[in-house]
Formats: C-alpha cells, sequence, structure tokens
C-alpha cells in the first residue's frame, strides 16, 4: 500500500472497499498507477486527519508549557548552592532523609507512569524543619524531569506570589493569567518553602491566600512537589479559615507526605 500523498495520477479506478481497523469507517480501496507503475491505495482519511490534529495539538501545547517554563526561568530566583543540588550530593545524614532521597528518586525515575496516573497518587508533600534538604531534592527531582523531556518549573512560593504582583505593571511582559497558566500547564512544579509568604493573618482572606489557592486548586491530579516547613495545623492557622482548610485539603489530595526530621545541616560545625 502507497499513501495517497505519493500518488499524484489522474487515473483511478475504485475496485473495492475495506472496514478501516481503526475507526470502522467505510475506506475505499484504489487502483491507480504511478511512474508507471500499478499500485493499490486504501488509506482513512478520517484517520489521517485525526492524526495529523493531534499532531499539532501536541505541538501546539508543547509550544505554550516550554512558554510557561520561561517565564519562571526568567523570573525565579535559585540560589548558587541550590543551582548544584543532584541526588549524588544529597548525603543523608537521618534515616528520614535516607528514605526521603529514596522517595525522591523513585519519583523521578516513574515521573511517566505518574504523568499518565498508573499510581494513586501523583504529587509529594516534603515536611520539616529548616535545613533538612527539603528543597535539595525537590530541585534535584525537576531537574531529573527536565532531563526526560517534561516541562518542570522550579518556584518558591514567595517569588511566585511576586511575580503575580508584579504582573499588575502596565510595562509587565506577563499578566496575572498567563502566569497562572503556565503553573497549571507545566508537567511538574514545584512549589518551594509553602508558608514562607507573607499573609495577613487577620480573620479574612488575603490576596496571597487567594493566589495560592488557585494555583494549589489547578494542580489537583498534577504531579506537584510541596515543600514547607510548616505542619498541617499551623498551615490552617497560617491562612485562616476556611481558606486554609481548603488550600491543604487540596495540597494533600492525590499526594504522598514524606516527613524530615534530624538536623540543620546548614547550622553544623556552630
Amino acid at each position: 500500500m502507497y499513501s495517497l500523498n505519493t500518488v499524484i495520477s489522474s487515473k483511478f479506478q475504485i475496485i473495492g472497499k475495506r472496514k478501516c481497523e481503526t475507526c470502522d469507517n467505510e475506506v475505499n480501496i484504489i487502483r491507480t498507477s504511478f511512474a508507471g507503475k500499478e499500485m493499490e491505495v486504501s488509506n482513512c482519511l478520517a484517520c489521517e486527519t485525526k492524526k495529523i490534529e493531534e499532531e499539532c495539538n501536541e505541538f501546539f501545547l508543547e509550544r505554550e508549557k516550554r512558554k510557561a517554563a520561561e517565564i519562571f526561568e526568567r523570573y525565579s530566583f535559585i540560589s548558587d548552592d541550590l543551582k548544584e543540588a543532584t541526588f549524588d550530593n544529597y548525603v543523608p545524614d537521618h534515616e528520614s532523609k535516607a528514605e526521603a532521597k529514596k522517595k525522591a528518586m523513585w519519583y523521578a525515575k516513574n515521573f511517566e507512569k505518574i504523568v499518565n496516573k498508573q499510581y494513586d497518587f501523583q504529587s509529594l508533600l516534603f515536611i520539616g524543619g529548616f535545613g533538612l534538604g527539603k528543597s535539595h531534592l525537590a530541585y534535584s527531582i525537576a531537574e531529573a524531569v527536565k532531563q526526560q523531556g517534561y516541562v518542570a518549573i522550579f518556584m518558591d512560593t514567595p517569588s511566585l506570589l511576586r511575580v503575580i504582583r508584579e504582573s499588575y505593571d502596565k510595562n509587565s511582559k506577563f499578566t496575572e493569567s498567563e502566569i497562572l497558566e503556565a503553573c497549571f500547564k507545566a508537567d511538574l512544579l514545584v512549589l518551594d518553602d509553602v508558608g514562607a509568604e507573607y499573609v495577613k493573618n487577620d480573620g479574612s482572606e488575603s490576596w496571597a491566600t487567594d493566589k495560592l489557592f488557585q494555583v494549589v486548586y489547578s494542580r489537583m491530579g498534577k504531579p506537584t512537589i510541596y515543600t514547607t516547613n510548616y505542619s498541617a495545623a499551623e498551615l490552617v492557622e497560617k491562612y485562616g479559615q476556611p481558606a486554609g482548610g481548603r488550600i491543604v485539603s487540596r495540597m494533600t489530595k492525590g499526594t504522598e507526605v514524606v516527613k524530615f526530621e534530624g538536623a540543620d545541616y546548614r547550622t553544623r560545625g556552630f
């Protein structure tokens, strides 16, 4: 069989019909000739059209995701020591850290299956005190996922909210909706240091709380990694009710909690 795209002929004859094995549509079997050679052509135009549409949609989706990542690569502040973070140079000094590293490496290795929802969870929540390596492992996952060809965005929560706020400036190159859409479209979003942002805690929902809820809500069912120094109860208290409860509820849905314990590696030697 030859593709219709290779046939240039004014002479052809319909010699039969067949049922497409993919879509069950009836397809003509055509006898024609090309360069003096007789051939039969029987391509399902419906399937070919659908394939082209899917390829176009995939191309545009990938382009949008890449554009989304550019927003954060331009405005995200990542310290020099974190840029050097890898699984190899994370040295656990506590059993919980060793388990966390094992889980992080497994997550990165199995990301394709996670994206395709082959497990009953899609996200990770790293909880623990300061200097235990939560950001180190989260960044290592993001970089490993990028190497697999996926779009991964790493952003600490205060910087994310700053970028959204700066989008309100008339000279901003990005709108709020583009930033929120970027968070939604990424294959993996790492939201680092949840709770470190300033939130007005007077019983009313603040702007920061509202924006954080929008981001967290948009990531439900999509691979996301959260890191925080706060417990779930402390986050609820920080954001107030009912907002805090809604944020924590959505952060933990479809999420495996990984707890870090041990000494702050930044203060070793003091």
